[in-house]
């Protein structure tokens, strides 16, 4: 999960969708979580859910997630607490990437939390593992993808 910057918003919004563009531009048209392209169904998703009492309109709420991801993290975190976060934590160093078990916590220091986040988007979904994907969730194809050609360049 690469950190990812924002920045300030950059107007108010009437609703949440209507900063889906601005995220996107700012992000790079890709899941804030799994880091897959999404150039459809890029969903605004709101970090503190708003059933928990995140705020609806508020930037500092605001990722861009896949379907997958957000469907899967859903209300399933009351707050920011005990997760990290590629806005506002170093998730570079979080977590560690291999072709055998696609992505772990990096170390023991950071172990519970990014745990915890991979849990929460269902990162560590993949056959074969304790955390079978659905049919439809290719993100463990994508992520075994780039991890190949990473191999090869190396």
């Amino acid at each position: 999960m690469r950190p990812v910057s924002k920045g300030t918003a950059p107007k108010a919004y009437a609703t949440w969708g209507d900063a889906r563009n601005d995220l996107g531009d700012r992000l790079d048209w890709c899941c804030s979580y799994c880091e897959m392209k999404v150039t459809n169904m890029l969903e605004v998703e709101h970090i503190v859910p708003r059933n928990h009492g995140g705020e609806p309109l508020n930037w500092d709420n605001f990722l861009i997630s896949c379907k997958y991801c957000n469907t899967i993290k859903s209300d399933n975190n009351t707050t920011r607490n005990g997760y990290i976060w590629p806005d506002v934590d170093n998730s570079d160093l979080a977590f560690r990437y291999s072709e055998q078990f696609v992505i772990q916590p990096a170390s023991p220091a950071v172990q519970v939390q990014a745990q915890a986040t991979i849990t929460l988007m269902g990162l560590d979904r993949k056959p074969g593992g304790p955390n079978r994907p659905t049919d439809a969730d290719s993100r463990w194809i994508f992520r075994l993808q780039t991890w190949l050609i990473a191999k090869r360049s190396l």
